[in-house]
């Protein structure tokens, strides 16, 4: 079925998308993050320190989570998107899906966001 070979195209595409999204998501998660506040001038001070503190690995922090997170919402949504081609109209199918999507992966964003604050 063909909603069934987009979904897991999607889900595999999850890692490899994982790999290079996550140290921007560590930047962005640490400089968004409460118990943060002050202690970086940006995102190129809060890259720099993360390296230099932590070392180049670190930027890759919560990058389990960050393959479950994507993995989970690209198998929901183009499974979805597949799947409700022919029963939703084409002007909502994109909302429906991600809002399908977005459900799912709620979780697994939380989990993503708490490894790399």
């Amino acid at each position: 079925d063909d909603s069934i070979l987009a979904s897991l195209s999607g889900v595999l595409a999850g890692a490899p998308e994982a790999l290079v999204t996550t140290p921007f998501q560590l930047v962005k998660i640490r400089l968004q993050a409460k118990h943060n506040a002050g202690l970086y001038t940006g995102t190129a001070h809060c890259l720099t320190e993360t390296v230099r503190k932590e070392g180049p690995l670190a930027l890759f922090g919560g990058l389990g989570a960050t393959v479950w997170r994507n993995s989970v919402w690209n198998g929901v949504f183009f499974g979805a998107m597949h799947f409700l081609k022919d029963v939703v109209p084409g002007q909502i199918l994109g909302f429906a899906a991600g809002w399908l999507a977005t459900c799912f992966n709620a979780p697994f964003d939380v989990a993503k966001s708490r490894a790399q604050s």
